[in-house]
């Protein structure tokens, strides 16, 4: 991979979307730990619809973050299926005072997590209505479960820590109808346990020889 990065405790590749330890070894992300215990399955979408979405979600992803950063975006950056996506997002943005830290927006970290080492990349770690915050942009209008611990593992990551409690977690649901949504996570306890307990599952299967990396 010709796009390896250097990064906090390892490197980080874009376009495999990988993280590996400094001495190469492969290391899950928080996503591929919801994905390899069964909390992310998208397997009955149909494969190009999924690619589709996925596609979407990348750019929509990609604008958000360039506004969070620069403090600007020309809409007309963004395609017709992107629009109102963006669109909800500066509406956000707008309404909610949130501001984003711009040194940590969509920055890979590996961080150790009770012992396990996980890549990261948190979408936008900030303040919101002036208290610390962690958001997780999502552009789909179902919320699922697993964002919990998704935002548990950025919150845990971001401040070195095994627990949750020290900023607000939530997932901001962009909507193609170019609303939004706020889906909080206040069970911090619950949160965190759970994130522990699912990056235990995986270092299990590692320890037990299976070649994860290879089912991602």
């Amino acid at each position: 991979m010709d796009d390896l990065v250097s990064i906090p405790r390892g490197f980080y590749s874009g376009s495999a979307h990988a993280y590996y330890d400094e001495n190469g070894k492969w290391v899950p992300s928080a996503t591929q730990v919801l994905n390899l215990v069964g909390l992310s399955d998208y397997s009955r979408v149909k494969p190009e619809v999924l690619e589709a979405k996925r596609a979407i979600g990348h750019e929509a992803h990609a604008l958000c973050a360039e506004f969070d950063i620069n403090d600007f975006v020309d809409p007309s950056w963004a395609s017709d299926a992107a629009a109102p996506y963006l669109k909800a997002y500066l509406k956000f943005r707008e309404e909610r005072r949130f501001v984003p830290d711009k040194t940590k927006v969509e920055k890979p970290m590996i961080a150790v997590i009770h012992g396990m080492p996980v890549g990261v990349t948190p979408d936008a770690p900030g303040t919101l209505d002036g208290y610390a915050a962690i958001l997780e942009r999502k552009c789909v209008e179902a919320s699922q479960s697993s964002w919990a611990v998704q935002t548990a593992l950025q919150e845990m990551a971001i401040y070195g820590t095994n627990f949750c409690g020290r900023a607000q977690r939530f997932a901001l649901q962009l909507k193609k109808n170019g609303t939004y949504k706020i889906d909080p996570h206040h069970d911090h306890k619950r949160d965190a346990s759970r994130a522990i307990a699912c990056l235990t599952t995986v270092y299990m299967r590692l320890d037990e020889g299976q070649r994860l990396w290879e089912m991602v």
